[in-house]
């Protein structure tokens, strides 16, 4: 309740994305050399690297079990102009490392990736124009929704409960239909870019 700095972790270079676990225990941080490290919280130690400089990662997040851990990046070395030859998702288990799977099919790059509620699907949302929902057992996409403005799509996430989708980028806020590729009323916003979004956790 004081805001009191507690300490510092230190990884690799600037830091491109940052979570918790569900049980607060363990830190996830994307670096600047392209790895993800998980952080243990009371050690204040690194005890877990995904990815690397070849193959870098961009994003990150928790399953919501905390067992599951969700990157987005790059799967082959970076191109002569240091970008990504092919755009992918990754799935890793928390506890070893172990990739589970990959998601191909974006072409271009994927700025946001998340797990929906209850941990059965992946969202992901790229600069190609779309966003795809993943099912996190058979890697399988089941839906694709397809930016209705001019651009790529910059961040996207579930609803608490699952049943929508937030996308956004330039323009308006779109809401989503979960289940089918049906956009809702938007939500006016102004031109500028929008880096992220996110909805109450009651839903309104």
């Amino acid at each position: 309740d004081t805001g009191q700095l507690l300490y510092n972790l230190y990884p690799e270079g600037f830091v491109s994305s940052v979570a918790y676990s569900p049980d607060d225990a363990q830190i996830l941080a994307v670096n600047g050399d392209g790895t993800a490290q998980l952080w243990d919280v009371a050690s204040r130690r690194a005890v877990l690297t995904l990815g690397s400089e070849e193959r870098p990662n961009y994003v990150a997040a928790f399953s919501p079990g905390g067992d599951r851990i969700v990157t987005a990046g790059c799967d082959e070395p970076l191109d002569e102009s240091g970008n990504c030859r092919t755009n992918v998702a990754r799935m890793w288990q928390a506890t070893d490392g172990t990739l589970l799977t990959t998601l191909r099919g974006h072409r271009a790059d994927i700025p946001a990736v998340s797990f929906s509620p209850d941990g059965s699907q992946i969202l992901t949302a790229s600069w190609d124009g779309t966003a795809r929902v993943w099912d996190a057992t058979t890697d399988e996409m089941t839906l694709m929704l397809n930016s209705p403005a001019d651009g790529g799509m910059q961040t996207a996430a579930f609803s608490p409960g699952g049943e929508q989708i937030i996308t956004a980028s330039f323009g308006p806020v779109q809401i989503w239909d979960a289940a089918k590729p049906q956009v809702l009323p938007a939500i006016p916003a102004d031109e500028d870019q929008i880096t992220s979004v996110a909805i109450s956790s009651d839903g309104s």
